[in-house]
């Protein structure tokens, strides 16, 4: 991975969170393998180019710790969050981050239960 998609967001709590994700097999190639995908535009992603995490506390930088290539993109989203007006008030709990060919066109999205924001592509460096 060289460089990723990354989302900041709200889940009501990390089941629902691990609910959005659960992968569903069908025949029909039509059909999003999950929510995310769906929420997405597409109908399949690799998951090993997908991580997604849960914080509750309210600490932007402890949400992102621990996330592959965290060193590379931290202080550029924490830069990106407090300069933006829109990202000023999200209290995220939820990081999801996608290798750019996984998402092609990644989107911000809000539904009934979740919310979660596009921040930006950002360059990996290991």
């Amino acid at each position: 991975m060289d460089t990723a998609h990354i989302w900041l967001g709200r889940f009501a709590d990390e089941s629902a969170l691990n609910e959005y994700f659960v992968e569903r097999l069908d025949d029909d190639d039509d059909v999003p393998i999950n929510q995310f995908a769906s929420d997405q535009g597409v109908t399949f992603y690799d998951h090993d180019w997908v991580e997604y995490g849960y914080n509750n506390s309210g600490d932007l930088q402890a949400l992102m710790a621990g996330h592959s290539y965290a060193s590379s993109y931290s202080q550029k989203v924490m830069e990106i969050v407090c300069d933006r007006t829109e990202f000023r008030h999200i209290h995220a709990n939820t990081f999801i981050m996608a290798d750019h060919t996984e998402i092609p066109t990644p989107r911000s999205c809000q539904q009934s239960g979740y919310t979660f924001w596009n921040v930006g592509a950002f360059e990996l460096t290991p």
